[in-house]
């Protein structure tokens, strides 16, 4: 279960905000044997670190969510595949730990392995995979409205687009994702000049 430290972290880190990095590395400092705290810093720097560190990290954050149980566990290992580029793999394990913990907010942030498979089957299973966990999670979670947002985004539904990033953003402005997908969707409709405004605005609230 993560204390308030941990929720201030993912929340931040699940806003693409500038300050999810100070706020990972605070939570892992009051919580050093949280193997998932641990797993979410190693993904948020892990282009920094090399190989021998990178898999030191991992190990020791696999070990240390054990006693958390699966789900805990299952985060981690998709954390190793996604940093590691293992993206066609973390894909396939997302699927399974969906379907086991559906609608979690921290897995939601390894989805991006399904674009970066390499082939429309993935990014169509990541769509609707996207689909089930908004339809499972409800319009009430932010995180799950402003990933559905951005799907629409790239699938060319502006108007959809803009119905769910507007809900996302009332449900936390500080939403970088739906931010990001209505300025995508406004530029396709012809209101580029006030998307960019507002997502200048955004990027300096959010550092």
């Amino acid at each position: 279960m993560r204390g308030a430290a941990g929720e201030a972290a993912v929340r931040e880190f699940a806003s693409l905000s500038g300050w999810a990095l100070p706020a990972l590395r605070a939570w892992v400092s009051g919580a050093p044997g949280d193997g998932v705290a641990r797993a979410l810093l190693v993904l948020a720097t892990s282009d920094g670190l090399g190989d021998a560190e990178l898999r030191a990290e991992l190990v020791r954050a696999h070990r240390d969510a054990q006693p958390a149980g699966g789900r805990a566990v299952s985060l981690v290992h998709g954390v190793f595949l996604f940093a590691h580029r293992q993206y066609r793999l973390c894909a396939d394990h997302l699927e399974a730990h969906f379907g086991r913990w559906p609608g979690g907010e921290v897995a939601a942030l390894m989805l991006d392995s399904f674009s970066a498979g390499g082939d429309a089957c993935c990014r169509e299973r990541g769509d609707a995979l996207v689909e089930r966990q908004y339809a499972s999670a409800g319009p009430e979670s932010w995180v799950w409205t402003s990933r559905l947002a951005w799907t629409r985004a790239e699938q060319g539904r502006p108007e959809e687009v803009h119905e769910l990033a507007t809900a996302a953003l009332l449900l936390n402005p500080r939403s970088g994702l739906a931010v990001h997908a209505r300025a995508h969707a406004e530029q396709e409709t012809g209101a580029g000049p006030a998307a960019c405004v507002r997502s200048a605005r955004w990027n300096r609230w959010s550092r």
